[in-house]
């Protein structure tokens, strides 16, 4: 029983630290949202009645395609951050952008999957 035990533990625990598991919001996403967007939409203030930080970062499976694709929009036309705010860097802005169009993508794929579909436009 013990072994057992001590092997769950040890497939679990090597789950989490499998790269598979990680979607790349972490790397690709967060330090944007971080330095560029909670200031302003966070759970306390909510500019646009938008608080990017409770939204589920499992793009493709949280329930908030739609919102993760109206940020792509606002990011791709440029609009947010707001041309007052400091602006992130070139390389950053294209990571997440890469990051959020693929795994929107994804989304789009398993939302027809189950019979729906979300809207989503790119800007070239």
């Amino acid at each position: 029983m013990t072994n057992r035990i001590f092997i769950i533990i040890v497939i679990l625990s090597g789950a989490a630290l499998c790269p598979a598991a990680d979607n790349g919001f972490e790397r690709a996403l967060l330090p944007l949202l971080e330095n560029h967007c909670f200031d302003c939409h966070d759970e306390d203030t909510q500019k646009g009645d938008l608080a990017l930080d409770s939204l589920n970062p499992d793009v493709v499976n949280g329930g908030d395609e739609a919102v993760w694709a109206a940020v792509l929009d606002q990011l791709n036309s440029g609009e947010m951050p707001p041309k007052k705010k400091k602006r992130p860097p070139e390389k950053r802005l294209l990571t997440a952008l890469n990051w959020l169009t693929e795994e929107l993508g994804k989304a789009e794929v398993a939302a027809y999957a189950r019979g729906s579909h979300i809207v989503m436009r790119r800007l070239n």
